[in-house]
């Protein structure tokens, strides 16, 4: 997963020098953690979150690492498995009929945040339809 934007340092969990990835905006270059040891803590963080879809952290700074700059560091069984724990938080089951369903949305964001007709707008619709389907 080396990139063109990576420097060579000491990788700050296992010492070794190797090619460090730029996956944090707040640490200076030079300062991060190899590609190994990057899928060991981002695949823990994911299967230690058991029906959880914890905000993954820069194992240095502890700042946000968004997903887009994580998922490719991780198996897709992984990935999945994060993937699945949104669907498991997102879900309700109707009182009455035991119908369930989701809020969780796989098209994945196509619009800049804030956009009109982006997904945000869409979840927001689609729970206003389903509150009006409950009552």
């Amino acid at each position: 997963l080396a990139q063109a934007s990576d420097t060579e340092a000491e990788c700050k969990v296992c010492f070794e020098r190797k090619a460090l990835p730029v996956i944090c905006a707040m640490c200076p270059t030079g300062q991060g953690a190899c590609a190994e040891c990057l899928k060991t803590y981002f695949t823990t963080a994911v299967n230690d979150a058991l029906y959880a879809m914890p905000m993954i952290r820069c194992p240095l700074c502890r700042g946000r690492i968004s997903t887009s700059a994580w998922a490719p560091y991780v198996d897709k069984a992984t990935h999945d498995r994060y993937l699945g724990n949104a669907t498991a938080l997102l879900s309700l089951r109707c009182p009455d009929c035991d119908e369930t369903t989701s809020f969780f949305n796989t098209s994945g964001c196509v619009a800049a945040p804030g956009a009109a007709g982006g997904e945000l707008m869409r979840a927001k619709r689609r729970a206003a339809l389903l509150r009006a389907e409950l009552y």
